[in-house]
């Protein structure tokens, strides 16, 4: 499972709570174990999405959060967060997804 693709949601989960992005990214892999929506903001399938993180061991699921960390909480002036930031601010998915492909 690739977590970056879900960066977006987790901005959508971030304003919707009104919590920084690494709280959303906790409120979205809460979201995915217990396969539903907890914490609201993003319509996802979590059930389905449950299923495959369960499907990945431990080190999977690790490296998977820490790659997407890299994108949301690197906050250094050519970090990839402003850009996100800034597009996700714009509402403009495809620049958002332009960062992501960094």
């Amino acid at each position: 499972m690739n977590l970056k693709q879900y960066a977006w949601n987790i901005f959508e989960i971030a304003k919707a709570n009104n919590e920084d992005l690494g709280v959303a990214r906790r409120m979205l892999v809460n979201n995915i174990s217990q396969g539903r929506a907890v914490n609201s903001g993003a319509g996802l399938d979590y059930a389905a999405l449950k299923k495959e993180w369960e499907a990945m061991d431990g080190e999977a699921q690790k490296a998977a959060l820490e790659e997407l960390n890299k994108y949301i909480t690197d906050f250094s002036t050519d970090a990839p967060y402003h850009s996100l930031c800034k597009a996700f601010e714009q509402g403009d998915r495809e620049a958002f997804e332009k960062v992501l492909e960094r």
